[in-house]
């Protein structure tokens, strides 16, 4: 049994249900996979009676946030030590949402440039140093 509290939030195009509660954890699952899941099946459903397409997200105790900051903080070290080294960084494969996350970050930085590369599941972001 979770006790789970809901909280929600509406604008035109999406809907944002925050889910708060002890041992939420097993719904984020490695690197968010799980709450991706859900939320894709969750969008499934949402959509499938309604004229008006409405985008649900789905996060956990601000998760979502907490990766975002997680992903912007590599990206600028990982950036830092391409320009000390000249010499390319090849990330782990992450999902897409990951991999924009880490082009915004670093889509400002003149000194490095970001492109995505390899095949899906197995797709990573690879900085190199701008010649």
């Amino acid at each position: 049994k979770m006790d789970v509290q809901l909280e929600k939030m509406v604008n035109e195009e999406r809907i944002l249900f925050n889910l708060h509660g002890e041992g939420l954890g097993i719904l984020i699952g490695k690197h968010g996979q799980t709450l991706d899941a859900l939320q894709y099946l969750t969008n499934l459903a949402a959509n499938k009676n309604f004229r008006h397409h409405y985008f649900v997200l789905l996060d956990v105790e601000d998760y979502r946030q907490r990766r975002r900051q997680t992903l912007e903080s590599l990206a600028h070290r990982l950036a830092d030590k391409v320009k000390r080294t000249g010499e390319e960084i090849r990330l782990e494969p992450m999902s897409a949402g990951d991999r924009r996350m880490i082009h915004l970050a670093l889509q400002n930085d003149g000194a490095v440039s970001t492109e995505s590369d390899g095949e899906a599941p197995y797709r990573c972001v690879v900085i190199r140093a701008k010649q």
